[in-house]
């Protein structure tokens, strides 16, 4: 009498080989990902500042308000504001 043996599932060391692989490409990719993430935070913050000090000059250039028009650029903002200087702006226009 043969008896039959049908394997099912995976062996331990199949589970460890794919856990392994996982980890190396996880490995790989996370400083992949973080330094796409500072590059594309970076090129964000070109561009708001860009903007910022464009519509700074549009303003200025209309002398909207009679008045001249600046940007205060900040640790983590980019201020448009109306007056001389950032000292002695005009809040309300900010």
């Amino acid at each position: 009498m043969k008896h039959t043996f049908f394997q099912r599932g995976f062996s331990l060391v199949e589970i460890l080989l794919s856990l392994a692989l996982l980890a190396l490409v996880a490995g790989i990719g996370a400083p992949l990902f973080v330094s796409f993430q500072n590059r594309n935070d970076l090129d964000v913050a070109s561009v708001t500042l860009v903007h910022a000090m464009r519509r700074a000059q549009l303003l200025a250039r209309a002398v909207s308000q009679d008045s001249d028009w600046g940007v205060s650029i900040g640790t983590s903002t980019i201020t448009l504001f109306q007056g001389s200087s950032y000292a002695a702006r005009v809040v309300a226009s900010d």
